[in-house]
């Protein structure tokens, strides 16, 4: 269903413990690593910056930054 909207891009989920990703015609599926992955001092979440061109993934502690252009 998602895929068959033409203004779908990006579909976020959380948690798996490893994480996950995948692009399929063109659209991002991003699955966030769990928090328990995190060190016990540490921590993991990501802050998703929109621009017009392209998703930015600010990742911090275990999650990685990432690109995503849309």
């Amino acid at each position: 269903m998602l895929l068959a909207s033409p203004a779908f891009r990006a579909a976020f989920a959380g948690h798996d413990h490893v994480g996950g990703y995948a692009c399929i015609e063109g659209r991002h599926f991003l699955t966030l690593q769990g928090l328990l992955e995190a060190p016990s001092d540490g921590t993991a979440y990501a802050v998703v910056h929109v621009h017009a061109d392209r998703l930015r993934i600010e990742g911090h502690g275990t999650v990685p930054n990432r690109e995503l252009p849309v």
